[in-house]
C-alpha cells in the first residue's frame, strides 16, 4: 500500500502499525481510552471494570478527579460489549456498541437520545501501543514524491505540494497527487486537515498501486474523500469495495476535520469514520 494525498493542508500524519496479538476476554482492572463526541472533539478517559463475564460492572472517569459515571445494562457477548451511560447533553442516555479487536482493545460508536453518534475506546491493563510512524516531519517532504502529470512537458513548473510553518501544504494547481516512497500494511493512518480559504475538494488515497489509472491523473487507489459535503465517503479509483451506512459515517461539518483509515489484516477489509 502507498498513501497519496491531494488539495490539502495537513497539519499531522501518523501511521501505526499494529502488532498482531491474540485477542483479550474483559479484564479486571483499570482501563485507559477516549470518548469522542458527535463533534469530532476526543477527550482521554479511564475506565474501572470489575466483576465476572456475566455481571460486568463499568465505570468511567474523566482525569483527573471527575466523579465516575456507571454504565447500565453492560453486555459482553462474544466480542462485543454493550452498555448505556449517561453521557449525553444535560445527562442524556448513550447507547454503545464497542467490538474487540486484535490487539485486545474495545472500540466502536455510541448513539445519543437524538441519533448523534460519537465513539469510544477502551485499551486493556498493561497493553503495548503500536508503534507509530510520523509521515510527515513538519520540515520538508523526505520519504515522498510528487506525481504531477504537466511537469511531463513543463520541467519549469512549481510543484504544487510545499511545506509552510511546520505544515504539508497543496497549492491545488498544477494538479497531482503526494506519495509515499515506502509501501505499509495493516495499518491505522491519522490525517488532521483544514482548508485554508474557502472549502474545496481533496483526498487521500489508500493501498494506491498503479499510477495514473484513471484520467491519466488518479492512482488506482480507494480514495478516503475529504470533498467539502462528501467528507467520509470512499471513491474507488479502478478499485471495487462495499461500504456499508456510507452517508452516516461522514459525520457532522466542521472546520477542521479528522480521518482515520483502518485495515484490520484479518478480514482485508477497509474503514473510516
Amino acid at each position: 500500500m502507498r498513501c497519496a494525498f491531494a488539495g490539502v493542508t495537513l497539519a499531522l500524519t501518523t501511521l501505526q502499525l499494529p502488532a498482531p496479538v491474540r485477542a483479550q476476554s474483559l479484564v479486571a482492572g483499570s482501563w485507559s481510552g477516549a470518548v469522542t463526541d458527535p463533534y469530532g472533539h476526543s477527550k482521554p478517559v479511564s475506565y474501572s471494570v470489575a466483576g465476572p463475564p456475566d455481571s460486568l460492572s463499568i465505570t468511567l472517569s474523566e482525569p483527573p478527579g471527575v466523579r465516575p459515571v456507571a454504565f447500565a445494562d453492560v453486555h459482553l457477548l462474544a466480542d462485543t460489549l454493550t452498555f448505556k451511560w449517561a453521557g449525553g447533553a444535560q445527562g442524556s442516555r448513550v447507547s454503545c456498541k464497542l467490538v474487540r479487536q486484535t490487539d485486545g482493545v474495545y472500540e466502536g460508536s455510541c448513539v445519543d437520545s437524538q441519533g448523534r453518534e460519537g465513539r469510544m475506546r477502551m485499551t486493556p491493563p498493561g497493553t503495548k501501543q503500536p508503534p507509530t510512524r510520523q509521515l510527515f516531519d513538519g520540515r520538508d517532504l523526505t520519504g515522498w514524491h510528487a506525481d504531477v502529470p504537466a511537469a511531463d512537458t513543463n520541467v519549469r513548473l512549481r510543484s504544487p505540494f510545499l511545506v509552510r510553518n511546520g505544515m504539508l501544504v497543496s497549492l491545488g494547481e498544477p494538479r497531482g497527487h503526494l506519495i509515499t516512497d515506502s509501501s505499509y500494511h495493516d495499518y491505522r493512518l491519522e490525517v488532521e486537515y483544514r482548508f485554508a480559504a474557502a472549502p474545496g475538494n481533496a483526498g487521500v488515497l489508500v493501498h494506491a498501486s498503479t499510477p495514473r489509472a484513471l484520467y491519466g491523473m488518479f492512482p488506482r487507489s480507494i480514495e478516503v474523500q475529504m470533498e467539502h459535503g462528501n467528507a467520509g465517503d470512499f471513491w474507488c479509483i479502478v478499485e471495487d469495495i462495499r461500504v456499508p451506512d456510507m452517508e452516516k459515517r461522514r459525520g457532522p461539518p466542521a472546520q477542521w476535520g479528522t480521518t482515520e483509515g483502518k485495515r484490520p489484516s484479518e478480514s482485508g477489509s477497509t474503514a473510516i469514520w
